[in-house]
């Protein structure tokens, strides 16, 4: 599937259910699409935030040989009928755990020691404490060449861009692109150790 065809078939999806939140624009569908076509090393990702699914069908569609495992607090009654449409779509290849971030990343790096992804996607909750926590605990798990993108890099996500300017101002990260469409804006970076 190209970013288009699973643009199209969310949609679809979408449509069976009562959708309460956003999700990932077609600019940024497009992007996971470009990035994991040019870095074929790139297996294994860790999202925080599943929600409707669409940022985990734009990794699953990119390349058949990636797995992306999923932390999302359950919120939202659709979020399993996604996972369900996921593993319809990409059968064998996702992982989904409901949970709380903040708890749910630490125990994923203590239960699983050698667990380490190639990309982590950022996507949680907006408000403090999650972003700093969520950027705190990825950056934990991540090797030196773990990418890691953070969502939601616009000027009005106080408490987003707050941690972000803290972590390049203590030489902590490095970013390496930045993408804005409209509403939407995300960072490609990764740690500096």
């Amino acid at each position: 599937m190209n970013a288009s065809e699973v643009i199209e078939a969310h949609e679809a999806f979408t449509k069976t259910i009562d959708l309460k939140e956003g999700g990932s624009c077609v600019e940024q569908i497009q992007y996971f699409h470009e990035f994991l076509q040019s870095h074929t090393g790139v297996k294994t990702v860790l999202e925080i935030g599943f929600n409707a699914g669409l940022s985990a069908a734009g990794f699953l569609s990119a390349r058949s040989d990636v797995q992306v495992v999923s932390v999302d607090i359950g919120f939202h009654p659709y979020v399993l009928q996604a996972k369900k449409w996921i593993d319809q779509t990409f059968p064998g290849r996702h992982v989904l755990i409901i949970g709380d971030s903040l708890t749910a990343i630490p125990r994923i790096r203590e239960m699983f020691t050698s667990y380490s992804p190639d990309l982590i996607f950022i996507d949680g909750g907006h408000d403090a404490p999650y972003p700093i926590g969520d950027l705190t605990n990825c950056i934990a798990l991540a090797r030196p060449d773990t990418w890691l993108i953070m969502d939601d890099v616009v000027p009005w996500m106080k408490d987003i861009i707050g941690p972000l300017n803290e972590l390049l101002k203590d030489n902590k990260i490095h970013v390496f692109d930045q993408k804005n469409y409209n509403i939407h804006g995300w960072i490609l970076f990764k740690k500096i150790s």
